[in-house]
């Protein structure tokens, strides 16, 4: 594995500000959230799911599509959201939050546009804010 290089300093918020996080050694769950990215980079992440680059068609069925039990949907495909946001517009991706960092993906297909915010945060209590923005740029033809 290749050691990062620049890495942001990271935070955690208190109700009196910011404090650096502890530091923690997320390796032992990259298939849970373990990697260091940039926004550029999951954006074309982003870009690849939309665009159906990655893996087979066959895997993006289950990525994509919402796993039912009990006759109830779960609104998770294969490790991603799969749902529908406030104003009823379908999306694939995911809300991340771990020691010093905070994330959204939002993928739609159906606009062909990827939304990726990443903070160097632990969870900064925005989510409101960064629906109102999403929400925003999701209905704006070209952004």
């Amino acid at each position: 594995m290749q050691k990062a290089e620049n890495i942001a300093q990271f935070y955690t918020k208190w109700a009196l500000g910011f404090t650096k996080a502890v530091e923690v050694n997320n390796t032992y769950k990259l298939a849970g959230g373990g990697y260091l990215s940039t926004c550029e980079d999951i954006g074309k992440l982003g870009q690849a799911i939309m665009e159906q680059k990655l893996i087979k068609e066959a895997t993006y069925e289950q990525l994509l599509t919402s796993t039912i039990i009990d006759g109830k949907p779960t609104y998770y495909g294969l490790g991603f959201q799969v749902s529908q946001d406030a104003k009823g517009r379908p999306f694939v991706g995911h809300v991340g939050n771990s020691v010093g960092a905070y994330t959204n993906l939002f993928v739609y297909p159906q606009h062909k546009k990827v939304i990726a915010v990443l903070m160097n945060c632990t969870d900064p209590k925005v989510q409101p804010i960064l629906d109102e923005a999403i929400n925003a740029l999701s209905e704006h033809p070209t952004v």
